[in-house]
């Protein structure tokens, strides 16, 4: 199959993302699911376990891009992973900014994402 990122909409794509992300996110309303804390980042600060849902799932939709599109994909947890040996886009996504406010049942965390041509 032949790839054309020519034919990707990218603003279009990527509301697709963060309103799937927003559905797998709000459907967590178990409050101390929201506040487990999975890891420890490089950094001391925590991955709670909704970091961890939000990350698999912004991945799985990259990856789905990437049956489309020649990318790579960089997030903060993840770091870069290469999805085609000559990618011609870079995806840069934190999937839940602002872990805390959002595990504490406020409505401040947002999705940021971008893409890149690298070409």
């Amino acid at each position: 199959m032949e790839i054309d990122n020519s034919r990707i909409d990218w603003e279009a794509e990527f509301l697709v993302i963060g309103k799937g992300l927003k559905e797998k996110l709000s459907a967590i309303s178990s409050f101390s699911e929201r506040q487990g804390i999975k890891s420890f980042g490089k950094t001391g600060d925590p991955q709670f376990n909704i970091d961890a849902v939000a990350e698999a799932f912004v991945l799985e939709e990259v990856k789905r891009l990437g049956r489309v599109s020649k990318i790579c994909y960089f997030s903060e947890d993840r770091g870069l992973i290469r999805l085609h040996d000559h990618p011609e886009y870079l995806i840069i996504a934190d999937p839940i900014d602002g872990s805390r406010p959002f595990a504490a049942g406020l409505e401040s965390s947002n999705f940021s994402i971008a893409v890149a041509k690298l070409n």
